[in-house]
């Protein structure tokens, strides 16, 4: 539990200094991976309550859902400049 609670400072840390959260990786981005830890059924309600802690911190810094994401986008007129931001996200 120390290890996580060392993780989920490493997090706001990251987030403080302006790290972003929305990089799409094997389809997820963070947020996404930590809902799958809630939803594991092995994690003892300790680990559970480490990452509701960190959640609701990392949402208000911007952190979104690859679903939330998309839905955003496809509100969205595509522009140019949009577009090629989105590259560079994927590129580094």
């Amino acid at each position: 539990i120390d290890q996580l609670r060392f993780s989920a400072n490493v997090l706001k840390w990251a987030a403080k200094k302006g790290c972003e959260f929305n990089i799409i990786e094997d389809g997820h981005t963070v947020l996404d991976k930590i809902y799958e830890c809630l939803n594991r059924k092995d994690y003892h309600e300790e680990r559970k309550l480490v990452i509701n802690e960190v959640t609701p911190f990392l949402i208000r810094m911007g952190a979104k859902t690859l679903k939330q994401i998309r839905q955003e986008e496809a509100q969205q007129e595509a522009d140019y400049a949009t577009e090629i931001e989105k590259l560079k996200k994927l590129i580094y």
